[in-house]
Parts: structure tokens; C-alpha cells; sequence
């Protein structure tokens, strides 16, 4: 692996470490490639239960796109400058969402811009007093990526992601916490890494077939029906409990045990553990898979016909010489002409 992205394993933990402090940990090619690639056969390793997100040095986590390079590309007379959204970002958006074990980003520093969006797309954040999220896209003149407008308004509302992608302002540590954005907050900067290790160890030693199928069955939910959500549930159940780990939590449980958790031993009905979606390759969960409902549309009211009240005036037909304008239902027709009744108004 190239030594722009470190890949260190303790145990059943996987630890990505962004390795370019001296340039905020910005992400170029040669870094996007190298984690897009490796966050790709994360999937299918079986010795990782658990997968920590960090980056090198004391002062960013990651600050987005190298604006560099970019430039570099922008002068180069390429016919699509920002095709490194499809080339790059958006699989390692899909593989990260999607990734079926859990994800704890160790937020040291700033964050901003794709480097905020990667945070947002792992399931915990550990900060510290030096935590800072900042959605910079605007600033340069661009709309959000790499699952932004997918993560963030799940974390804080849609109101708050308007805000935080339009007016491009920091959010400190404290507001952060406030809004859902971080997990955890630890005392030090230091402590931040090890706390992240700690808690992505102590998930590694849970159920991670049901983690992953959790987080499938959030995803569904979120965008789609209550019917969708159910069914998602009910192939998830389907799938964890042909698990070992759901018979063996269970009959610890009984006996008032300890569990041994040591994820899929045996493989599910039909042979994916591809919640949601049919047996295949695995569907990013930002994407949700097609197929009959897909995409859920919103409910509509039904378009019940207009009740009439009695008294309520309605249209009459064009008027003529002997025809009154108006009439009103249930009502006699008033003469068109001639004198009025006495004591009528």
C-alpha cells in the first residue's frame, strides 16, 4: 500500500490513517485512488470486524480535495474537471456507507469540505477540543459531494444542512456535539485516536453480521415506506438469525453467560448477506437497490371528490333571458324578473 494512506491492523481492527500532514491531509489522486481501493476489498475481508478512519498529524483530519492539484487540472483544458466526483468520490462514498462493518472516524482537527463528508458517512465520530467541521464546498463555488447531501441532513435536519452547505461557516466542537455531528468528545486531542480504537474494538467483538444489517435497514427506513422498512426487517431477521452468532448469544443469554461473538460461520438463505437488496453484488446503501417501490414515492393524499353543502353556491349553467345567474342548492330558483313578494329582502 502506498504510504499516502496507512493501513494498520491491531486484532480485528482495520486503522486508515490519511497520511499527507503536510498538506492537511487534502486528498489527491494518488490518496483517493489508494482509499477508494482499499475500503473495496475491506468488504469482503473476513479477519476485519471493524474499520477506523483517521487522519496523520495534529492539525486537519482531512480537508477535502486538494485545491492544487485541482487547479492544476482546471488549467489543463480537461473537458470535465470534476470528473473525479464519479472517477474517485462517489465509490468511495458508496463503499463507505455501505461498508457491512462498522466505521468510527477519529475527527482530530479540521474537517472540511469531502474530508467533513467522509466523517458524516461513518457510523460513530470521536472528537476532541480541536474538532471543527466545515462544509467549504461553496466557498469555491461548488454544490456539496461525496454523500453530503445524503449524510448530513439525516445527522442534523434538513433546515441545518441548508445552512451548513450554504453559508460554508465552521462548527466548533461544542455546537457539533449539540447537533449529532459527534459520537463522542474526549478531553485531549491526543485522545482522540485510542478512543476511536477503543470503541471500534470493543464493536469488532460484537455482532457484525446484525451491525451491517442494521445499517442497511437505516438506510432503507430513512428513504423509503413503512412498508419498505418492514420488509428490509424482515430479511435482515431472516439472515441474522441463521447466524451463529444469534444462537450462540441466545443460548448464553439462557444459561447466563458471556457471548462468543465471531461473525458469519454459516451463510444465509439464498447465500447473500446483501440486506435489502437481491443476492448479488452488494448495492451502496446512498443508492438504494431498484426494483418494484424503488424509488419510494411520497404518499399523497387521495383526491376525494368535493362534498356539496346544503345552501353552498355553485355554478349554474351560462344564464339566459329567463334563467337566474346563481342558484343555490336544495333551493327554489329565484325569478329572474319581475316585482318582489312583500316582506322579502
Amino acid at each position: 500500500m502506498t504510504d499516502v494512506l496507512l493501513v494498520e491492523r491491531e486484532g480485528a481492527v482495520v486503522t486508515l490513517t490519511l497520511n499527507r500532514p503536510e498538506a492537511m491531509n487534502a486528498l489527491n489522486v494518488e490518496l483517493k485512488e489508494a482509499l477508494r481501493d482499499t475500503l473495496g476489498a475491506l468488504e469482503s475481508d473476513r479477519t476485519c470486524r471493524a474499520v477506523v478512519l483517521a487522519g496523520a498529524g495534529e492539525r486537519a483530519f482531512c480537508t477535502g480535495q486538494d485545491l492544487r492539484e485541482h487547479v492544476a487540472t482546471l488549467e489543463s483544458g480537461r473537458t470535465d474537471p470534476l470528473g473525479t466526483v464519479r472517477e474517485h468520490y462517489n465509490p468511495i462514498a458508496a463503499r463507505l456507507a455501505n461498508l457491512p462493518k462498522p466505521v468510527v472516524a477519529a475527527v482530530r482537527g479540521m474537517a472540511a469540505g469531502a474530508g467533513a463528508s467522509l466523517a458524516f458517512l461513518a457510523d460513530f465520530r470521536i472528537g476532541g477540543p480541536s474538532t471543527t467541521f466545515l462544509m467549504a464546498f461553496a466557498n469555491v463555488g461548488l454544490a456539496g459531494d461525496t454523500g453530503a447531501s445524503w449524510s448530513l441532513p439525516r445527522l442534523v435536519g434538513h433546515a441545518k444542512a441548508v445552512e451548513m452547505l450554504m453559508l460554508a461557516e465552521p462548527v466548533r466542537v461544542d455546537d457539533a456535539r449539540d447537533l449529532g455531528l459527534l459520537t463522542r468528545v474526549v478531553e485531549t486531542d491526543d485522545g482522540v485516536l485510542p478512543a476511536a480504537q477503543e470503541l471500534a474494538a470493543r464493536l469488532a467483538a460484537g455482532p457484525t453480521v446484525a451491525y451491517g444489517a442494521i445499517k442497511r435497514e437505516l438506510s432503507i427506513g430513512d428513504a423509503g415506506t413503512l412498508g419498505d422498512a418492514l420488509a428490509a426487517e424482515a430479511q435482515a431477521q431472516s439472515i441474522t438469525g441463521a447466524t451463529a452468532d444469534h444462537r450462540n448469544a441466545t443460548a448464553a443469554f439462557v444459561a447466563k453467560e458471556k457471548p462468543v461473538l465471531r461473525g458469519p460461520l454459516t451463510r444465509p438463505p439464498g447465500g447473500s448477506w446483501n440486506v435489502g437488496a437481491p443476492a448479488g453484488p452488494r448495492r451502496c446503501a446512498i443508492s438504494p437497490p431498484p426494483g418494484p417501490g424503488w424509488p419510494p414515492r411520497p404518499a399523497r393524499r387521495p383526491a376525494w371528490p368535493a362534498r356539496r353543502r346544503p345552501g353552498r353556491r355553485t355554478p349554474a349553467a351560462r344564464p339566459g333571458p329567463d334563467r337566474a345567474r346563481t342558484t343555490r342548492t336544495g333551493a327554489r330558483p329565484r325569478p329572474a324578473s319581475g316585482p318582489r313578494s312583500a316582506g322579502r329582502g
